[in-house]
């Protein structure tokens, strides 16, 4: 029978179960943590989690802020620092996530940082791997999601957007702002950017309609 978690004792109770494991709820009431989800021994978790589903931590991790982690299963020592979203994803040791993460059907190895604003779906990745902040797995086109693959000991710059399906080989990365369409092989730095910059003379000018740029914002009538 689902347990009724609106129910504040019954949150208590739940607390009190993992806090005789060795677990540390820094506020029951503002957490949400269902019974059946397993916590490892030595880990904190602070208000604003939410653990559902077929969760499993590892011991000694640490819960921050808005966290939701729903079929989750995390080695030892993970960090989560919200806002932060994890679905049916697998992670293992010493990973750290968040804030404004959001991640998904994905299976990453030890060491995996991805510590700002991405969205990565459909992610294989193994251990040691750094990802820059707002890159993006593009998983899915329209009819079908394709996988992106990323090998041991990668770095990805801040921007990249893989366009799946593609793979990225052990020891290589990524330049910031890269667009990656093709596999890239082992020990080797992909740089792809389309760059455009076109000057408008006028500037911008805010009306009552709306913003007006260039010759636009230069009229009389405009304001």
């Amino acid at each position: 029978m689902k347990q009724n978690l609106s129910n504040p004792e019954t949150r208590r109770r739940i607390a009190r179960q993992f806090a005789m494991h060795g677990v540390t709820i820094i506020d029951h009431i503002a957490s949400y943590i269902e019974e059946q989800v397993v916590i490892g021994g030595g880990t904190v978790i602070e208000p604003g989690a939410k653990l559902l589903g077929a969760t499993i931590l590892g011991e000694d991790c640490a819960i921050q802020g808005d966290v939701r982690l729903v079929n989750v299963r995390a080695g030892k020592r993970c960090r989560f620092t919200g806002p932060l979203v994890i679905e049916d994803t697998k992670l293992g040791d010493d990973c750290e996530m968040g804030p404004f993460v959001q991640i998904k059907r994905s299976l990453v190895g030890n060491k995996f940082t991805a510590k700002h604003m991405c969205y990565l779906g459909d992610l294989s990745a193994g251990d040691n791997v750094n990802i820059g902040a707002g890159t993006i797995t593009a998983n899915w086109n329209g009819e079908m999601k394709s996988r992106t693959t990323i090998g041991n000991n990668c770095f990805i710059g801040v921007g990249t957007i893989f366009v799946a399906p593609v793979t990225l080989e052990d020891e290589s990365g990524t330049a910031a702002g890269s667009v990656v369409t093709k596999d890239i092989p082992q020990q080797t730095l992909a740089i792809r950017r389309v760059w455009q910059q076109t000057h408008k003379a006028g500037g911008v000018k805010k009306t009552k309609s709306g913003w007006k740029i260039g010759k636009q914002a230069q009229q009389k009538n405009s304001s």
